[in-house]
């Protein structure tokens, strides 16, 4: 039983991993249409002549070009002063751009034109003048700038093996959440979570994009979600300080790569497994300054009273809470008369309107 269990996660892992995989990089679901309404403003580039290095098909349809030509403006100041060249920092080149064709746009003529210079390298000399975005670091171009210098072949190749790098790492890290939901409720969910995942326009639009870098959204989520799972495996708890420290790191692998792009959304993303994990039989939860338990005081064990952190106690909850009758009496009047008939036996008349306040209470 054990060992089918473990070939069907093999199994699970290894297809789910190859079907997001070929729906991220070459868009083999057709979840999201990037010709039509994302690369339309750049069509341009298969049309003109002033572009013949780029093939705008399969892997080479992208996602906001505007962004990620700040990515090809630093592969190409890399590889001409070195990746730590003007700070590291992504940005485009801006001298002797030829003039676009009639009808093209001059901002996004610039923008298409970095491609160019990337893809053909005997234009380096060309170009001087860099404009360094400093708003974002952008770590992703640093990296892939080491990696162009490392490998070998045309640039095109390059450019080609990125965007399929980035299409991996995206399907490798959503593919390790989509396991824990399918152990934490089974190989079905985990089906319908890779479905959905392959189907889903926008992780199909963001995975190989060498600007946004997908996967590096979910690495906070992804380290808390590791080290909560791995102590309730263990029996024990780590040391608070841990979890500061992960949450920390974790944080600045995403800024480094990203920056703050969708920075509210990835600082609340770890908070849903502290939550799932808190309301487990000894789980840990933290409240706020301004926060209690109130009425569910008895279901924690306070850890640090200066801090709010408490444990889930084992205790159930108790059968008052829930205590609801089993029957109701069809007719409270005939109680009364029956009360009131074995009073009249009574000869002591001045208890009387002790005893019909006392029914009327109950």
């Amino acid at each position: 039983m054990l060992s089918r269990m473990s070939s069907s996660i093999v199994f699970f892992s290894i297809l789910s991993v190859i079907m997001l995989y070929i729906g991220f990089s070459l868009n083999f679901y057709k979840a999201t249409d990037y010709e039509r309404y994302y690369d339309r403003s750049y069509s341009f580039m298969r049309d003109s002549e002033v572009f013949p290095e780029f093939i705008f098909e399969d892997i080479f349809l992208t996602f906001d070009r505007w962004s990620e030509s700040f990515v090809m403006g630093r592969l190409v100041k890399s590889r001409k002063d070195g990746p730590l060249s003007s700070g590291g920092f992504v940005g485009r080149f801006y001298d002797n751009i030829p003039e676009p064709l009639d009808g093209v746009s001059k901002v996004l003529f610039r923008h298409a034109y970095q491609y160019k210079l990337y893809l053909n390298e005997s234009m380096d000399s060309e170009v001087n003048q860099f404009h360094a975005y400093k708003s974002q670091f952008g770590g992703q171009a640093f990296l892939l700038s080491v990696l162009d210098r490392i490998m070998v072949g045309k640039n095109s190749f390059k450019l080609k093996f990125y965007y399929h790098l980035m299409a991996a790492m995206s399907a490798v890290i959503i593919f390790i959440i989509i396991l824990w939901f399918a152990k934490e409720f089974g190989l079905l969910t985990g089906w319908l979570l890779v479905i959905s995942f392959s189907l889903f326009c926008y992780p199909t639009l963001y995975a190989k994009s060498l600007w946004w870098v997908l996967w590096a959204f979910y690495i906070p989520f992804l380290m808390f979600l590791y080290m909560l799972r791995k102590e309730e495996l263990s029996l024990r708890n780590f040391p608070h300080g841990n979890f500061i420290i992960v949450g920390f790191c974790s944080m600045i692998i995403k800024i480094f790569f990203n920056g703050f792009e969708f920075i509210t959304t990835t600082f609340f993303m770890p908070l849903v497994p502290l939550f799932y994990y808190s309301i487990n039989p000894e789980g840990i939860m933290v409240l706020g300054s301004s926060e209690t338990l109130g009425s569910q005081s008895h279901l924690f064990t306070s850890m640090d009273s200066k801090l709010k952190i408490y444990k889930r106690s084992l205790t159930s909850l108790g059968p008052d809470l829930y205590d609801f009758p089993s029957s109701f009496s069809r007719d409270r009047s005939v109680n009364i008369e029956t009360q009131i008939c074995a009073m009249a036996a009574d000869v002591n008349i001045t208890l009387v309107p002790d005893k019909f306040s006392k029914i009327y209470r109950n």
